[in-house]
């Protein structure tokens, strides 16, 4: 809205300029490790050093934190430097021919050149959410929230170097003991090839012997019988119940 000369006019958007949309393309999914991964960044206030800004790699299909960077500053270098780990870490002879491909929004760094130029040298295929539709890149969407409401956000920071520690052996606890729905109720680790460490629980910490191959004290349930939490549930009722007709 403008005015002029005491009149008022309305200024419309050229519909003309706007970007097209492609309908009725689904979103991509991981049917295998290493195939798609996702790419985003986030930030935390760290005292009097100010902003510290967090990127991440996620793997779509193991849930597996793959690389990160936590830096003061937020620039197309650190979002190498994340890419470069989670690089290293999976594939140590390259990625090259790998069929790896990257999901990141449209920000200014991820769409940089000095970064499109590292992606085509390892051979990484790029890819992009559509404009203001970020379910393109939604697996990893709902890990920043994680991370957010899990590790950024519940204290106050009183430095930088604090935070970016936190937030490292945060990483190691998540890979290795979050468990998903999504992996029949596993963390990443172990569906990445490396086996689960358990967590401690109230009957361990007072000594109780647990067999090691008891699916519910590892928690390393088979993907095709996995139980349901409902399942769970009517177990513990189920035997509450016989409890008190004894």
């Amino acid at each position: 809205m403008c005015h002029a000369e005491g009149r008022a006019y309305t200024v419309k958007p050229d519909e003309r300029l706007k970007a097209l949309r492609t309908g009725g393309r689904p979103k991509p999914r991981a049917t295998m490790p290493n195939q798609w991964r996702g790419i985003d960044m986030t930030k935390a206030l760290a005292g009097d050093c100010g902003w510290v800004y967090i990127v991440v790699v996620l793997d779509w299909y193991t849930k597996k934190i793959v690389g990160y960077r936590a830096d003061e500053r937020s620039t197309s270098g650190d979002w190498k430097k994340a890419l470069d780990m989670a690089v290293n870490r999976q594939f140590p002879e390259g990625a090259r021919d790998k069929g790896l491909s990257l999901m990141s929004d449209n920000g200014c760094q991820p769409t940089s050149i000095a970064f499109m130029k590292a992606c085509s040298g390892l051979g990484i295929h790029q890819a992009f959410t559509s404009y203001n539709n970020p379910k393109g890149n939604a697996d990893t969407e709902r890990l920043m929230r994680t991370i957010k409401e899990e590790c950024l956000w519940l204290r106050e920071w009183r430095s930088a170097d604090e935070l970016k520690s936190a937030f490292e052996a945060w990483v190691e606890d998540y890979n290795t003991n979050y468990l998903h729905s999504a992996l029949g109720y596993k963390a990443p680790e172990p569906r990445s090839g490396i086996q689960n460490k358990p967590r401690h629980t109230p009957l361990d910490k007072r000594g109780a012997v647990h067999s090691s191959t008891s699916f519910l004290t590892t928690g390393n349930y088979p993907r095709s019988t996995a139980p349901s939490l409902t399942l769970l549930f009517f177990i513990v009722l189920i035997s509450s119940i016989a409890g008190r007709n004894e």
